[in-house]
């Protein structure tokens, strides 16, 4: 739905905001872990945060994925980027890889 590469402060969660479609603003339940700056962002009516680890497990589980299946990102590997462009580059492409292998 949206994606932002970045900090995690009150100028990332309002890129990331940013980044979903409209409707998903205006109409969705959004989860997040008790992080100040979703505070900040997310209407209130529209933010469920959690202190426990149960509800955010499955982003976890993915940015754990994206760390084993994306050699680029690890520093001692030999396809390690130095440039940040490549690293995000690299992260999109396996999102819509890995996105696009859950449809078939």
């Amino acid at each position: 739905m949206a994606l932002h590469l970045g900090g995690r402060g009150a100028a990332g969660a309002r890129s990331l905001w940013d980044n979903f479609p409209e409707n998903y603003r205006q109409q969705a339940i959004f989860f997040t872990d008790d992080w100040d700056a979703y505070k900040q962002v997310v209407p209130e009516q529209q933010h469920k945060p959690s202190k426990m680890k149960k509800d955010t497990n499955h982003a976890e589980r993915f940015f754990s994925t994206i760390r084993q299946r994306c050699s680029r990102l690890v520093r001692k590997a030999m396809s390690f980027s130095k440039s940040l462009d490549r690293h995000l580059m690299a992260i999109r492409c396996f999102v819509a890889n890995y996105n696009l292998s859950l449809l078939l």
